[in-house]
């Protein structure tokens, strides 16, 4: 996993409304989507909990296979 990219906020003193972290995550060809995203799902079910409708996780790019092109 490549935590890529944090952002939030407009300035570096003041406590920002919102964050938004953008991860790529490289899967075997083993971990089918669901897997995959039940790994990151899971150990955040608390914090969804704690905090209803303030977290959300959305695929920036359709999926491609592990070791495959996305036209194949």
């Amino acid at each position: 996993m490549n935590l890529g990219h944090i952002s939030g906020g407009d300035a570096e003193n003041r406590i920002c409304e919102h964050c938004k972290l953008n991860f790529d995550m490289r899967v075997v060809s083993e971990l089918n989507d669901d897997q995959a995203l039940g790994m990151i799902e899971e150990p955040l079910a608390p914090v969804f909990a704690k905090y209803p409708n303030r977290l959300s996780l959305d695929l920036m790019y359709p999926t491609a296979l592990a070791f495959s092109c996305r036209d194949e």
